[in-house]
């Protein structure tokens, strides 16, 4: 069998340096592995965001007595390696691609979406007073030449009617006056949405 990845990104026995994992606590829940019989409403395997945000909203909204079965550490895999952004942007295609093949009400909705999960991490953050050592209130998408300034507009017109958010162009000396210094980078559309953050925190 041919991996697509590296064997060491899926060996437990093997683990990857990273920033994140270098300065992130130790777990406040001891994760001990599983002995014996056990039974639950709901087992779910792989305790990544996706498995560990199911058990969450399961037993918290509906009562239920959830089991997280992850054969490493919660957060092991690719939810604690990935680049920390929680922000919009989680397709190849972009957003008139995704309207080109089904339609620009479902291309909208998906948007919607992406925007009110990046609510819901700052609410439950918030909420359960997880510090993912927040930073940033917003992205910029860079224009990286000066013939596709122009595609920015666009961008910023779907920003305001889709999600009703104030977008704005940034030229590039604004850009390096606040830190921003990227070769080539012309200018960029700032959209007030989206923060990095640890991802194993």
């Amino acid at each position: 069998m041919r991996h697509i990845y590296h064997p060491a990104s899926v060996d437990p026995a093997r683990p990857v340096d990273s920033f994140w994992l270098a300065s992130a606590p130790p777990m406040a829940i001891e994760a001990a592995p599983l002995s014996g019989r056990a039974s639950c409403d709901v087992a779910l395997i792989g305790g990544g965001f996706t498995g560990l945000s199911a058990a969450y909203h399961l037993a918290r909204d509906h009562g239920l007595d959830v089991r997280v079965l992850e054969r490493a550490v919660p957060g092991w895999g690719a939810s604690g390696r990935n680049g920390g952004f929680c922000c919009l942007g989680s397709s190849k295609l972009s957003h008139e691609g995704i309207a080109k093949r089904v339609g620009t009400e479902e291309a909208n909705r998906f948007l919607r979406t992406q925007a009110e999960a990046i609510e819901l991490v700052a609410k439950l953050t918030g909420e359960e007073g997880i510090d993912v050592q927040r930073t940033g209130d917003g992205e910029l998408d860079m224009a990286h030449r000066t013939g596709t300034v122009g595609e920015l507009e666009p961008r910023r017109a779907l920003m305001k009617s889709v999600l009703g958010l104030d977008a704005r162009l940034v030229r590039k000396e604004e850009m390096r006056e606040q830190g921003c210094r990227m070769a080539g980078a012309e200018a960029a559309l700032f959209t007030p949405i989206g923060f990095g953050l640890h991802p194993l925190r």
